[in-house]
Formats: C-alpha cells, sequence, structure tokens
C-alpha cells in the first residue's frame, strides 16, 4: 500500500478472488452485472473494496488455499 498514491488510478492485472474454496467473480458476490468498485485501506493496511451495487465495504484477506 505504501506505493499507492491518493486520487491515482491503476490498472489491476489480476485479481483473484474465493467464497471459502471456490474461485467467483466480484459480480457474482454482489450480486449484480454490473459494479462500481472502489478500493481503500486503513491505518493498519487493511486492504478494503466497496461496491454501490450493494453499499457493502469487504475487507480483502489472504486465502487460504
Amino acid at each position: 500500500m505504501d506505493q499507492l498514491i491518493n486520487n491515482k488510478q491503476e490498472k489491476i492485472k489480476e485479481l483473484k478472488l474465493f467464497d471459502g474454496a471456490q474461485e467467483t467473480s466480484f459480480l457474482k458476490i454482489v450480486g449484480s452485472t454490473r459494479s462500481d468498485v472502489r478500493f481503500g485501506g486503513d491505518e493498519q493496511g487493511e486492504i478494503y473494496v466497496t461496491s454501490k451495487s450493494d453499499g457493502k465495504a469487504r475487507k480483502l484477506v489472504r486465502s487460504l488455499f
């Protein structure tokens, strides 16, 4: 997170998401066909993703698989 610059966009090359052991997509997680996604972080360096589709904030965590 130290390399991120405020108010700048960066392309994500690949982000694999899992619901338990099953690989999924963010659109399936939010239950939508389209989503306006934003990433943010806190003082501890945790990364969060939010979506206007369902109004929830989700913390990204390391996969156990």
